[in-house]
């Protein structure tokens, strides 16, 4: 016999993205990001789409789809996303016919405690590179705005158990309960560019207090007049809202870490922003954009990433190997005109920040290649940031335990960069861009910290273990 409620309850959580956001609005009006009179919003579909993804992946994780349980996962899925399918009708029925043309939980817009000002807003610049020629595509250069890290959003969720059976009332909870724990900790990224590590996000109590956050939540019993005339009478202060500690399981416990320490003693530049001298002479400056209201150098993720699937794309081509993986890997654009749809990638990369405590400005002079001789106007400047051997950067990658040829070609294309066949940013024809490594780590999973220390161009370390996993790409 059900066990019928007529309950709803009301979840919130204070968290600051930790990560680029990128929220489309939809078109191509103004710079692309959904703001509303200056502040930035993540809108309730954006949670709707990722927690069907959620409980969409826990339904399909059941291997057999005629079980009972795959049965009850797919009762609990239609809860939230009904479908109009006679297929399910037998499944509507098991649950007295609730009325699951409207979904028992509500996801609701949230808008950013701050104005979202110039600074906060910036644009990366990115270019399409051809996998064949492993040079960029002409005319194919664009841009993409996003807000910077540091901003702070109320989240609002709501369940709506109207005469619903108690034990799928309580199963939703615990659902989103997980779900909402998944954002607080940073598991799930929300927006798009999330193979370049944006839309992260963690909990704090409030603007000021960034402690370990609490999930608030308050329950109305709407069978009592009391908390009826509470639900009827609500407002968004939440004033008296119970705290609930965030579940904090290792939801990433299947990613798998790898990080290159390295330094730069030439000095590299990732071109940004041009700027004015004291005489007037115009200059490349380093890429930089602010993190909690601090202005850093920064590598973006987007650079990372092209250089390194570019670098795999000639490691496949040299093996003879099927790009299918490398596909798999880093994602593929979709194409509407020959039909083909876009994939997400599997490996997360991202950002690298660099403090601002040492750079260069250098002049150089423009070469007429035909005269060989210097063009008029010809003396420019470029801004190099300096990465010393005592405080080397840190270019973390995330890949998944059983991607092993991901792996391999991460750790790869670190190992290069380590040893300067492979150069970061623009200028490498004079000498810019080449790191030397420190370290390759590799942390998670199976994989207990194993770790190659770069000597001169030697390595030394867990080299037996890091080339076993090296070899699948020869098998």
């Amino acid at each position: 016999m059900l066990n019928k409620i007529n309950k709803i309850k009301q979840y919130t959580v204070s968290v600051k993205n930790i990560s680029p956001l990128r929220i489309g609005n939809g078109g191509d009006e103004g710079n692309g990001v959904l703001l509303y009179n200056d502040y930035a919003i993540i809108n309730g579909t954006t949670f709707s789409g990722l927690f069907r993804e959620f409980l969409n992946q826990i339904k399909e994780n059941i291997e057999d789809k005629e079980s009972e349980e795959y049965k009850k996962r797919k009762i609990e899925y239609e809860l939230v996303f009904p479908e109009r399918d006679d297929e399910i009708q037998i499944l509507k029925e098991t649950v007295d016919n609730n009325k699951k043309e409207i979904s028992k939980i509500y996801f609701y817009d949230s808008i950013s405690q701050e104005k979202i000002k110039t600074k906060d807003l910036l644009s990366r610049n990115h270019v399409n590179i051809d996998d064949e020629l492993g040079s960029s595509v002409e005319k194919h250069l664009f841009n993409e705005y996003h807000i910077t890290e540091g901003k702070t959003f109320r989240l609002f969720f709501e369940i709506r158990g109207l005469e619903l059976d108690l034990i799928l009332y309580e199963k939703l909870c615990g659902y989103l309960e997980q779900f909402i724990s998944r954002i607080v900790t940073g598991d799930m990224s929300i927006g798009s560019k999330f193979s370049f590590g944006f839309g992260r996000f963690k909990g704090i109590d409030n603007k000021e207090n960034e402690k370990e956050s609490k999930l608030h939540f308050k329950e109305y019993d709407l069978s009592k007049e009391e908390d009826l005339d509470s639900y009827l009478n609500f407002n968004m202060k939440c004033i008296d809202f119970e705290p609930l500690s965030i579940q904090r399981n290792n939801y990433n416990k299947n990613k798998v870490r790898v990080t290159l320490q390295a330094y730069c003693e030439e000095g590299f530049i990732i071109k940004g922003q041009q700027e004015l001298d004291s005489e007037n002479n115009i200059f490349d400056k380093c890429y930089e954009e602010y993190y909690n209201g601090k202005s850093m150098y920064t590598i973006p993720s987007s650079t990372i990433k092209g250089l390194i699937r570019n670098y795999c794309n000639k490691i496949y081509k040299t093996l003879n190997k099927d790009k299918k993986d490398i596909e798999n890997m880093f994602g593929t654009k979709s194409d509407e005109k020959n039909g083909i749809d876009g994939k997400k990638g599997n490996v997360i990369f991202y950002d690298c920040k660099i403090n601002k405590d040492n750079t260069e400005i250098y002049n150089r002079i423009k070469i007429d290649r035909f005269t060989g001789g210097t063009m008029t106007g010809s003396v420019f400047k470029e801004q190099v940031a300096i990465v010393s051997r005592k405080n080397p950067i840190e270019i973390n990658v995330d890949v998944n335990e059983n991607n092993k040829k991901a792996l391999a070609l991460i750790i790869l294309s670190f190992r290069d960069i380590g040893l300067g066949y492979l150069t970061l940013g623009s200028g490498n024809n004079v000498g810019y861009g080449r790191f030397k490594g420190k370290s390759i780590t590799v942390d998670g999973t199976c994989y207990d910290t194993m770790k190659i220390v770069f000597e001169d161009s030697k390595l030394t370390g867990n080299v037996n273990q890091i080339n076993d996993i090296i070899s699948i790409l020869t098998e």
